[in-house]
Order: C-alpha cells, then sequence, then structure tokens
C-alpha cells in the first residue's frame, strides 16, 4: 500500500491538472496521525530510476509532521531536462482534521474540508472553484466546477451492485454546449460509459473495449440499467468507487510487486510494475526518518547490494 504521506502529496498535485478527479481521490483519503515506532519530526525521501543499470535520483521528498504527528508540509523537487522544478504544500488542521492546503508552486490552492475532514470545497484563481455534496450515507453525490472556461457537474448514483455517474459540461471549453456522459460500474470495475454528444456507446468485457456508434442515449441508458439490475445479485455495493477513474483510460491489466525493508519503520522501498502490453518498470526509495527524541533511521543513499537482491520479473501468481 502506498503510505499516507505520499498519496497527501499526489492528490494535491493531481487537482492541479484534473480537479474533479483528484477531489474525489481526496474524499477517499482518511487523514490522521502517521503510524511511526515513536514520534517523527520529519522524513527526507529519495526516489531513483534505474537508466543503463545504474541507479540514477529522480525526485527528493521532504515531509514534515507537527506535535500530533500530523503531515504540516511536503516539498518535492525533480529535475527534467536539466531544470529543477520544486512543489511544496502546507497543510493545516481544525479539531484533528485536515482544513485547507496551499500550494505556493504553481499559485495559491485552498481546499476547505468540513467536520468530518471531508472536501467541501476547493479553489484556485485560475481553475475556478469545485463543490463538493454527500448524501446520507456519506457518499460523494455531486460534484460541481464553476470555472471561467467551463462548467461541470458530475452526478452519482449508488444501486444494488452497481452505482452510475453522470457527468454534463458546459460552457466554452464544449462549444456552448451542455455535453453529457453516463459511466456505469458493476462491482468493482467499469461496465459501460455512453456519450450524448456523439452518441458512442462503449462495453468493457474481459479486458476487451467494444465501441458502438450512434447509439441513442435514453434508449441505451435504460437497457444497461435493466441489464445491470438483472445481474446485481451477482455482486456487492462497491465500497470505493473512486478506484475506477484511472482503469477508465486504461485497455491493460497492471501488475505490480513492492518490496519495503527492514520491518516497522521501513526506509528502503521497490516498487516492480508493469502491464500485459508493457515489461515492467523499476522503482526505488531510500529515506531517512527524523524522529522527535534526535534519534534517525535509514539513508538516502542507494543501498546497492540491497537492490542486488531484488527481483526484476513479474511472474504470474
Amino acid at each position: 500500500m502506498m503510505d499516507r504521506t505520499n498519496c497527501l502529496v499526489i492528490i494535491a498535485m493531481t487537482l492541479l491538472l484534473m480537479p474533479i478527479m483528484a477531489v474525489e481521490a481526496q474524499v477517499r483519503k482518511e487523514h490522521s496521525p502517521v503510524k511511526f515506532r515513536k514520534p517523527v519530526d520529519s522524513i527526507m525521501t529519495i526516489t531513483y530510476k534505474m537508466v543503463d543499470d545504474q541507479l540514477v535520483p529522480s525526485i527528493t521528498d521532504k515531509h514534515y509532521y507537527n506535535s500530533d504527528q500530523l503531515l504540516s508540509r511536503a516539498i518535492r523537487s525533480w529535475v527534467t531536462n536539466g531544470d529543477t522544478s520544486l512543489y511544496q504544500i502546507d497543510y493545516t488542521y481544525k479539531n484533528g482534521h485536515l482544513a485547507k492546503t496551499i500550494s505556493n508552486s504553481t499559485g495559491e490552492t485552498v481546499y476547505d474540508f468540513d467536520e468530518k475532514g471531508r472536501p467541501a470545497t476547493y479553489g484556485s484563481k485560475n481553475m475556478g472553484s469545485y463543490q463538493v455534496e454527500y448524501d446520507k450515507n456519506g457518499r460523494i453525490h455531486r460534484l460541481t466546477q464553476n470555472a471561467i472556461m467551463s462548467k461541470d457537474t458530475i452526478t452519482y448514483s449508488y444501486h444494488d451492485g452497481w452505482y452510475k455517474t453522470v457527468k454534463t459540461a458546459d460552457g466554452v471549453m464544449s462549444g456552448r454546449r451542455v455535453v453529457k456522459k453516463a459511466s456505469y460500474y458493476y462491482g468493482e470495475k467499469l461496465y459501460a460509459t455512453i456519450s450524448a454528444y456523439d452518441s458512442l456507446l462503449t462495453i468493457y468485457s474481459d479486458g476487451r473495449r467494444l465501441e458502438q456508434k450512434n447509439a441513442d442515449y435514453d434508449t441505451t441508458t435504460q437497457w444497461i440499467e435493466q441489464d445491470l439490475k438483472t445481474t446485481s445479485k451477482m455482486a456487492k455495493q462497491p465500497n470505493d468507487p473512486f478506484i475506477h477513474f484511472i482503469r477508465e483510460t486504461s485497455e491493460f491489466t497492471l501488475k505490480s510487486k513492492r518490496i519495503t525493508a527492514p520491518k516497522g519503520d521501513w526506509t528502503m522501498y521497490y516498487h516492480l510494475f508493469g502491464s500485459d502490453l508493457k515489461g515492467p518498470l523499476r522503482e526505488f526509495k531510500f529515506r531517512r526518518i527524523y524522529y522527535s527524541d534526535g534519534t534517525t533511521a535509514g539513508d538516502t543513499s542507494a543501498d546497492v547490494s540491497w537492490v542486488s537482491t531484488l527481483p526484476t520479473t513479474l511472474k504470474q501468481e
């Protein structure tokens, strides 16, 4: 599993690029104190990639924690084509819940959360504002974007074993036309999408993507929902629907393997991942933990001897 700190940073960075998707991901994230064998002040992590059989530093992360062991500041730096980029985000809390985050990398970005620690609004001068509404069961009911160039709304409806999202877009980005698209999820998988704009129906089955043009939106949504109702007894209500937004654009199955060392407060991390269509990639993290009592653990230098013991292929299990 990805550790809580890295997930917070990735979510915040993603919000700048894909706000609605990232707010949905943010709802899934539970903000609570980090868990180490003793209190920590900060952690420095360097991510390495393998280039011509050599470990090359690619990303540096620095995380700072407050007295409640909550993430207070995250700084990420990386080099692209010789240029160093820096991303910094500060977190503030109220009554133990995340209240807002402010990024001073690409401009100020502010997120406000409700009393349960869930995103309520998100806004920036450049991107516009976003509002999140929940149903009585605490699930997302509606996401609304109010930006200069567009106004998008995603509405969720949950059923027995499946759920539906309907996205409507209006504004300059959609040619001043209202664009509607419905997506259906059955169990833990994207089942179908239908667009009222171009009348394109897409069915996902057994790892394949099947498309049908000139599909009537109203008629198609009716038979999709009837089909899902008929087969819903075979699946349970999905507890975590937001896992699918990345999968929606993927036509292959990802495989992954993670190894950490030592046990407990790991200081070395290895991620081997790939897909049916592409060979595995290798990612290495080495971190130094600064505890509140003045002691430290780990090193950000790559441990070549440990790396030599790691697997390089993903075996079919």
